[in-house]
């Protein structure tokens, strides 16, 4: 029977001049990198209705767009340590968050 081997300790082939694999990919890739997207603006709180808020995931999303609170910042704020532990329906929770954060 013929043995197939497998040999992960050979080192790649060296390339002529001693260039670096991908060396030339990396510098093109620098110059035609665009701008990132610019910064979304703040939703304002007031704006947020019930429908826009119909899941925990939902009220993440709107906590960030008005200000810029992390989902762990947001599930904190409502004195819990994960969104597993929330037993409140999210516009409830959505009223706490906007309560102490327009005050």
């Amino acid at each position: 029977r013929g043995r197939i081997s497998h040999n992960y300790r050979r080192a790649p082939p060296k390339l002529e001049g001693g260039e670096k694999t991908g060396a030339k990919e990396k510098k093109g890739a620098e110059k035609q990198k665009s701008p990132g997207a610019p910064p979304a603006a703040r939703r304002d709180p007031a704006t947020v209705t019930k429908e826009d808020i119909p899941d925990l995931n939902a009220l993440a999303k709107v906590c960030f767009q008005c200000w810029g609170m992390q989902p762990t910042a947001v599930w904190r704020e409502l004195g819990y340590s994960s969104m597993l532990e929330i037993s409140e329906g999210p516009w409830d929770c959505w009223l706490k968050i906007k309560a102490v954060k327009t005050s």
